[in-house]
């Protein structure tokens, strides 16, 4: 979903805001609704470009969480969102 995004997501931020991924390499599969991990993304992105309106740097990092056995915990993953921006 993140790489389908990047095209769209760098045209929001505009020229002044970089778009850096750090995408696990070998990403185990998701279940869930694309349109809504797209809208979420494309929210984070305006509200990203809105805090750095002197440019700055939205990353996007994705990993695979391997559950712990015995804690009850499952395998998961992480999609972690930051920017340079204020706030």
């Amino acid at each position: 979903m993140v790489r389908r995004s990047e095209r769209l997501l760098r045209r929001v931020l505009g020229e002044d805001v970089q778009l850096e991924t750090r995408l696990e390499p070998d990403p185990w599969p998701v279940l869930c609704d694309p349109g809504q991990i797209e809208q979420v993304l494309m929210n984070l992105a305006v509200n990203a470009r809105d805090a750095m309106p002197r440019g700055g740097t939205l990353t996007l990092a994705t990993r695979n969480l391997p559950g712990h056995a015995g804690s009850g915990s499952s395998d998961r993953v992480c999609l972690r969102v930051a920017d340079t921006g204020t706030g």
